[in-house]
């Protein structure tokens, strides 16, 4: 279903109207192409007047995008990790690294049973290939019986469109949702379009404040962040983490070039500021829960 009645890229010569899809410069036109696209800034902006989505919290601490109306009006954010106990999510190769245990994993596994939707970046999927379901048979009834599908919404934030046409997140155990940007090649748009749903925001990286108020108007509004940290710094960055929870295992990693909790530019102003909401022993670590302190990232 396209959601604008037209987009252009116009440096493709990609034009995707409510008839199909016509790439002019090549002469070719799709009349019944199902395009499942869902424009955030291609063409006509997201938020009618043109303004840019803006993240706000209300009173319970939840976003909510100023002028984009959403099931509930709110958006719950929640970034989920394990780390060593020098804060290391793998090692400098970036290959996956045990960190935590059965009773972590269980929790990770409620965690996403509660939840909207599960966001991972495009690194995570390249390195790990997650296949981001809830892996218990029971929480999955549970789901259903609340006439849920028995898995969330998977949401890959890929810039470019690097994700494989073959990646376990692209099967049809759940829904996906694959948030791109104008610079993604159209052919990698055409064929990633087959499997999950395209959210395009943004130009060279993707727009989160956009693509995020793209994903609440499908409904998804508890989200589960899964990493990497290029993608939880981005986050924080823009003002869309409500709640932060990392298990710290009995693990040292090491190394300056092994991936941290928050990657990206990093800050060197304005940090966001965390409140210390829980502790809790767990296997032979430790979960700590922060809530964002009002008006962090902001």
């Amino acid at each position: 279903m396209i959601t604008e009645h037209e987009s252009r890229i116009t440096d493709h010569g990609l034009r995707i109207t409510n008839h199909g899809l016509r790439i002019t410069n090549h002469g070719l036109q799709i009349t019944d192409y199902n395009s499942r696209v869902h424009c955030a800034t291609i063409g006509s902006p997201l938020v009618a007047d043109g303004s840019p989505a803006v993240a706000a919290a209300d009173g319970d601490g939840h976003r909510s995008f100023l002028g984009t109306p959403a099931r509930g009006g709110r958006m719950h954010v929640v970034v989920n990790a394990a780390t060593s106990a020098d804060g290391k999510l793998s090692s400098r190769r970036r290959e996956q690294v045990a960190i935590s245990g059965e009773a972590d994993f269980d929790r990770v596994d409620r965690l996403r049973a509660d939840s909207d939707a599960v966001v991972v970046g495009v690194g995570t999927v390249l390195a790990d290939d997650p296949h981001l379901t809830v892996k218990d048979d029971a929480l999955r009834e549970q789901r259903r019986d609340a006439g849920e599908p028995a898995n969330p919404a998977r949401v890959v934030v890929d810039s470019t469109g690097r994700t494989p046409l073959d990646a376990a997140v692209l099967d049809d155990a759940a829904t996906t949702y694959v948030c791109l940007t104008e610079s993604a090649p159209v052919e990698q748009r055409l064929d990633l379009a087959d499997r999950a749903e395209l959210v395009t925001a943004g130009d060279e990286r993707v727009d989160l404040l956009r693509a995020f108020a793209a994903l609440q108007n499908q409904g998804l509004e508890q989200l589960m962040v899964e990493g990497g940290g290029e993608l939880i710094f981005s986050l924080f960055d823009a003002g869309l983490v409500d709640e932060l929870s990392v298990f710290v295992g009995p693990t040292i990693i090491g190394g300056r070039d092994a991936p941290t909790l928050a990657d990206g530019d990093g800050f060197v102003a304005d940090f966001p500021a965390l409140e210390l909401a829980n502790v809790e022993r767990l296997d032979d670590g430790v979960l700590l829960t922060w809530r964002v302190a009002d008006g962090a990232g902001t």
